[in-house]
């Protein structure tokens, strides 16, 4: 009864998360391309300030607790990740305004293979020859599904991609922050602020002298739904990594996508050919092999540590001499 309960938890945790990732592409798509809204540092930008202003409100009713650090962590560890996680949003939002949700989703599938690659640059990850080829193979899919592509843009995919590299360099650097003293709440108390001001400093260079003019056009309610969204949409990464795992988020994240490609197909009339499936397919097959080989490794990692601690404790029983404790005594 209890495994039948946690199955269940977890299950409406996924449910929670694919829901509001997906709503929240699908609403950003909709504002950003519909002529609604089509200022993308500006929208990511009330995502962040919406934000900062929650955490900042949840702090003062004690509603987590705050992990206190000095000036040099701030600008050593938490700044570059601010900026990084501002050019992510900013690119990432941008490229909606080239690109059809499916083959932006299509693109994501390449994530696991940027994540890798700047890993062993930084040091998280380490070389893996099994790893290597399965992300050529997701590589491969996306390649293909790129091909079939109708309404195919070279800016478009830049953009994306360029997101994706350092959406990847923040995720790395964001591990090793939260490996050191960071919870979830902690993390966005403290990350959102410095991301609303790089996105400021981009909004004034880049959409300033429209965006002024079409704030008193724009329907306020939308805007803020829209930045309630994001606020819940981060509740729920925070919630499902907490309570399953990062690898639960990954796997589950493949239902996601298909999600939104076919929501995509159905609201906003996108086009799939037979080359954007297949290459869709292979691409995400290789996430999930992935995904299995990463979770295979990881255990077989721990039951190394657990025989060498084993081993270690068995040594130390072994030299341990009586006679020179009862001397010691």
């Amino acid at each position: 009864m209890k495994e039948c309960f946690q199955a269940l938890k977890t299950f409406g945790l996924i449910l929670n998360w694919i829901l509001a990732s997906a709503g929240l592409i699908l609403f950003n798509k909709w504002l950003l391309s519909s002529g609604h809204f089509p200022y993308p540092v500006t929208l990511t930008l009330f995502h962040q300030a919406f934000c900062a202003l929650v955490a900042f409100v949840a702090l003062k009713l004690n509603l987590f607790e705050c992990a206190t650090m000095d000036r040099k962590e701030y600008l050593k560890g938490v700044v570059p990740i601010g900026a990084l996680y501002a050019m992510a949003l900013w690119f990432g939002n941008w490229a909606y305004m080239y690109l059809q949700v499916s083959y932006v989703q299509m693109l994501k599938a390449f994530m696991p293979a940027i994540v890798f690659a700047i890993g062993i640059v930084l040091g998280t990850e380490k070389f893996d020859w099994k790893l290597l080829w399965i992300l050529l193979w997701i590589a491969f899919g996306v390649l293909v599904a790129s091909f079939g592509e109708v309404n195919f843009s070279v800016m478009g995919t830049v953009i994306q991609l360029s997101s994706l590299a350092f959406e990847a360099t923040r995720l790395t650097l964001l591990q090793l922050l939260l490996q050191r003293k960071f919870n979830p709440m902690t993390a966005m108390y403290y990350l959102s602020p410095i991301t609303a001001c790089f996105l400021f400093v981009l909004c004034l260079a880049k959409e300033s002298s429209s965006v002024v003019q079409a704030m008193g056009q724009a329907n306020p309610y939308i805007l803020l739904l829209n930045c309630f969204c994001a606020f819940v949409l981060n509740i729920a990464v925070f919630l499902l990594i907490g309570k399953t795992s990062a690898l639960t988020m990954n796997v589950s994240g493949v239902v996601k996508d298909w999600l939104i490609i076919l929501s995509s197909v159905l609201i906003f009339k996108s086009t799939l050919t037979e080359l954007n499936v297949i290459g869709f397919t292979i691409a995400f097959t290789g996430v999930l092999f992935y995904n299995f080989q990463r979770r295979r490794k990881k255990e077989e990692e721990q039951a190394q540590r657990q025989v060498t601690k084993g081993a270690d404790e068995e040594n130390q029983q072994l030299s341990w001499n009586p006679k020179q404790q009862q001397e010691s005594e």
